[in-house]
């Protein structure tokens, strides 16, 4: 069972909203230079980070059509119906997400969303999304604003009917939450599995950048999106720098700690009471 969750990217969790707010931070391991992991508890404790999580199966991958009856299998084997089975899915799945309302799934993804959003309603899980700002605007910079992707848009950029956008994280989670309508998820629940920038390495990649984007994004998780107000549970990729990823320079490179524990971008605060990039 164990290989299983390895291989499908399932992850059995009792998600919940902390008292403080806190983000959380995905923990991978994927180095040969990693401090111990009781000494990255203890780092975790000193700067409020409270939970972990990751990581995403797309529908074309060979192993897609194990997904749900593996969850099926391992849901069946759990005592407690208060732990819970999820998956996670990345944004390359919409076909549409401008503007938001227009949000849909690809056709090969909607077959493989309607199993996998039929099986969470019935336990009451959230789906997990991995979505990346940073992604979005590194393929498309000639269209797509920085500011806009940063959180620092200075004002409205998109306007979809009544609602309003002044930042590219949230018209991507409202397009998502119109996908999932269409697909019968419209009351579903959305955990925010990975989010993230890199440095160094990739287009427009830079320390001002980076540390802006996750210092905007842990002041903005406790919001929502014009779609769904309020508290939007969110995972930082990644707690450390990986060595032996890639082969692109940025996949190396989201670690909000260096591999000696030191902090690559000085945050204020992991917690949505307030936060400060400070450049290092």
């Amino acid at each position: 069972m164990a290989a299983i969750l390895l291989l499908l990217g399932l992850l059995i969790t009792s998600l919940g909203k902390s008292a403080t707010q806190s983000v959380g931070i995905c923990y991978g391991q994927i180095a040969k230079d990693l401090p111990p992991p009781a000494e990255v508890i203890d780092l975790c404790k000193a700067n409020d980070i409270e939970r972990f999580i990751g990581n995403e199966i797309k529908p074309n991958d060979t192993i897609a059509p194990y997904v749900l009856p593996a969850t099926l299998d391992i849901r069946a084997s759990l005592a407690s119906e208060e732990i819970k089975v999820l998956t996670a899915i990345d944004m390359t799945l919409l076909e549409s997400s401008y503007p938001p309302s227009t949000g849909s799934f690809s056709d090969v993804a909607t077959s493989y969303m309607n199993q996998i959003v039929a099986f969470l309603a019935t336990t009451g899980a959230p789906l997990l999304a991995n979505v990346y700002s940073y992604y979005s605007y590194m393929h498309n910079t000639q269209t797509i604003d920085r500011n806009y992707a940063l959180f620092t848009s200075p004002g409205v950029v998109v306007r979809d009917g009544n609602l309003e956008y002044q930042n590219l994280f949230v018209a991507t989670m409202d397009a998502l939450y119109s996908a999932l309508k269409k697909v019968s998820g419209a009351n579903m629940g959305v955990v925010i599995s990975e989010s993230g920038s890199s440095f160094p390495g990739g287009i427009a990649a830079a320390v001002e950048n980076a540390g802006t984007y996750y210092s905007n994004l842990i002041r903005y998780f406790k919001n929502g999106t014009p779609k769904r107000l309020g508290y939007l549970e969110t995972y930082l990729f990644a707690m450390f720098n990986e060595n032996q990823k890639g082969p692109a320079e940025s996949e190396i490179n989201f670690g909000l700690f260096f591999p000696n524990k030191q902090p690559k971008y000085q945050l204020t605060s992991f917690t949505s009471q307030s936060n400060l990039f400070l450049p290092s």
